[in-house]
This record gives C-alpha cells, structure tokens and sequence, in this order.
C-alpha cells in the first residue's frame, strides 16, 4: 500500500507507471472522490473499472468492467467502451443504506433513524 493522498494526478500516474502495477483498478468510477484524473493519464497497461460505477464509462482508457448478467447484459456488450467481464450470480451486494453512509454524517438518517453502533455490528470500540 502506497499512501497518495496530496499528490497531483500526475504525481500518482507516474508512481503507478514507476511502481509496475500491470492492472489498474478504478474502484469508484464517476462517483465521489474518484480519481478519473489518474486514469486517463494511462499508467498501466490493463485498466479496469470494478465496483464503483455500475455502467460504462465511457472511457477509451478503460479497459474492462467487472460486471454481471443483470446489470451489464452480455447482448449489449456493443453498447460498452469496455470489454465485459462477467461474474457469476452479482457484482455488488450492498443495499442503499450501506451505500448512502453519508446520510449518516449527522447522526440521523430521516427514514431509518440514527446511525448504528459499533457495538450493534458486534465491534468494540478499538476494533480495526
């Protein structure tokens, strides 16, 4: 692990390019805090976006998409800059709530109430 926070985009691309990495993973695709930027530049020969974004980027840059049947079906593979990578079964297993962790800035989710306890998860409070 190689902590880049602080650095450029450019700054990262070149670590990666400099480190070796052969396959880039973009595990948030258009979505907050993503680093897009990093991407495009092309620092490593396979680039794949899994996770983040469930739909093409629309990228020449990216390679491939980690996806399933449902989300991304196969017949419409024409229709994707990348190439599909099929999983079995899903992608992604989350609901909206795990997704939206945000809504719990405050405290409070209007719909579901306050944010859960570590404890509630069966985490002490010095759990990693």
């Amino acid at each position: 692990f190689v902590e880049v926070e602080g650095l450029s985009h450019v700054q990262i691309a070149e670590r990666i390019k400099t480190d070796g990495i052969n396959i880039l993973i973009d595990l948030t695709g258009y979505t907050m805090s993503m680093m897009t930027q990093v991407m495009a530049i092309g620092p490593a020969p396979v680039q794949v976006s899994f996770h983040g974004f469930p739909g093409s980027m629309g990228a020449e840059f990216i390679h491939y998409l980690v996806s399933d049947r449902l989300t991304s079906p196969p017949e419409n593979a024409d229709q994707f800059t990348e190439r599909l990578i099929i999983v079995p079964h899903t992608y992604l297993t989350n609901d909206h709530r795990q997704s939206r962790r945000e809504v719990y800035v405050e405290g409070n989710d209007p719909e579901y109430g306050p944010a859960p306890t570590r404890a509630e998860f069966g985490f002490s409070d010095d759990d990693v």
